[in-house]
């Protein structure tokens, strides 16, 4: 006779759980079960079978081989615990919330951070707790400009002047380095312009800039201000600017005196500089007028002036100024003029002056008293000898002359002493009488007469008187 070994059921409440693997439903005598433990549920840990349903005593893992009957257990279950943290990239610390799976969780308040304004999590944070830990990332909107650093030889600049001054100097070319950074941590876009004006952000905005890809040089002779702009990924922009450059590469011009030469009177001296520095005469410093001169007096020996301007060029002359000029002997200039020169050597210093003294007269122009050199006009009515002729009547046979004057200098003929009213000298001179009439012949005696006045003669009333009694007697 066989025997079968009465098999029995079993009953295992999970709850919400689930088994997932090693499920039991039924045990034989002789035989056993062993439990699942392969049994989830959502937000709990399983913590073993129970024969009831208060879960008191102790887990049951398997149904041994002896036992009989049929079998119930109950799951028991633990409640998990999870984390949600907060990553705030950088910004003010929030709490982690570690609680109960399912319980309400209070969302935190929202991190700062500086130059950021905080936009939201990266994940929305549940209401309930998850059954599983997370984390949530911070999402910031940059706010803040980038910031960035201009340097020239030891001179940098990190902001926006708003009141520029020309006052750094440089006569070599200099090269630019421009460095950025900004709170992200992300690449900024740097340019840079180059101009000879002030200009404001606003007028900034509109200006094409180039990109700054490496350091760059700047070259005399120019005048710089050099405008930074920044740009950062978030469109952030910001400026920095140089204080107004100059760079300079030419040295001052002297001008008013000639290196190596001697004057003997004071000169003035002339910088042909924009941006002078310095003038020193033999190590002195002197000061220039408004026209940008000075005055170089007289002094014993050799004069050094040395000019520098502001970016370190200079410029110099040795000049020999005496107190006075050496003059040589004084030489006409054939113009009424007379010149004389400074004997000194290199020194150009000449003085020219009218003729003067002397007298002139009407054959001879005046001697100047200076050069010894005839000058000017002659003098015709300073006669040099001047001479009176006194009247003599013409005669039957000879003519006669009035009375008149004659210059031996000038050879010309005068009617009065004084020289000042000049006659040809055919009108000194009265023609012959006329042959005296026939006796006896009155027809031509009147005429005669006339010709005899004219000519400057005189009827005598005797000789008249004598001819009448002649020709009575008769």
């Amino acid at each position: 006779m066989q025997w079968t070994a009465p098999t029995y059921t079993v009953t295992l409440n999970a709850g919400d759980g689930t088994i997932n693997s090693g499920n039991v439903t039924s045990y034989t005598y002789g035989v056993g079960a062993t439990l699942p433990t392969d049994v989830t549920r959502t937000g709990y840990t399983f913590k073993g079978w129970y024969d009831n349903e208060n879960l008191t005593s102790s887990p049951v893992t398997a149904i041994s081989n002896t036992e009989t009957g049929n079998k119930e257990y109950w799951a028991r279950w633990e409640i998990n615990q999870y984390t949600v943290t907060f990553d705030t990239v950088g910004g003010s610390t929030v709490a982690s919330i570690t609680q109960d799976y399912g319980t309400a969780i209070a969302a935190p308040a929202a991190p700062t951070r500086e130059g950021y304004t905080f936009i939201g999590w990266d994940t929305e944070i549940p209401t309930t707790m998850p059954a599983e830990n997370m984390t949530v990332t911070a999402q910031w909107k940059d706010t803040e400009k980038p910031t960035g650093e201009m340097k020239i030889s030891e001179n940098s600049w990190k902001a926006f002047l708003n009141n520029i001054t020309f006052g750094l100097f440089f006569k070599d070319t200099q090269t630019v380095t421009i460095t950025a950074a900004d709170n992200s941590g992300e690449t900024v876009k740097v340019e840079y312009l180059l101009s000879d004006k002030e200009s404001t952000k606003a007028e900034l905005d509109g200006m094409t800039f180039t990109a700054y890809t490496a350091p760059f040089g700047i070259d005399p002779d120019n005048e710089y201000i050099i405008y930074v702009r920044l740009t950062d990924k978030a469109g952030n922009t910001d400026y920095i600017c140089s204080d107004g450059i100059v760079l300079d590469g030419t040295s001052p011009v002297i001008t008013g005196i000639e290196d190596g030469k001697i004057y003997c009177e004071a000169q003035t001296v002339t910088i042909d500089e924009k941006y002078v520095d310095t003038v020193t005469v033999n190590g002195t410093e002197v000061t220039l007028d408004e026209n940008n001169s000075f005055t170089l007096a007289p002094a014993d020996g050799e004069q050094r002036i040395v000019v520098t301007d502001k970016a370190g060029n200079t410029a110099e002359m040795t000049v020999t100024v005496n107190d006075r000029h050496t003059y040589g002997e004084w030489v006409s200039n054939g113009d009424g003029t007379h010149t004389r020169q400074c004997t000194v050597d290199g020194c150009n210093g000449l003085e020219t002056k009218d003729c003067f003294g002397g007298k002139a007269t009407c054959a001879e122009k005046a001697v100047c008293e200076v050069c010894g050199k005839a000058y000017g006009e002659l003098d015709p009515k300073n006669h040099t000898n001047l001479q009176h002729i006194s009247a003599k009547a013409a005669t039957e046979d000879a003519e006669g002359n009035i009375e008149y004057w004659h210059c031996g200098g000038c050879d010309k003929y005068y009617s009065d002493k004084d020289g000042t009213k000049e006659i040809a000298k055919a009108d000194t001179v009265t023609a012959k009488l006329p042959k005296s009439p026939p006796t006896g012949d009155n027809s031509n005696l009147m005429l005669w007469i006339a010709l005899l006045l004219a000519s400057g003669g005189v009827v005598t009333g005797t000789t008249v008187i004598s001819k009448k009694k002649k020709h009575s007697a008769e």
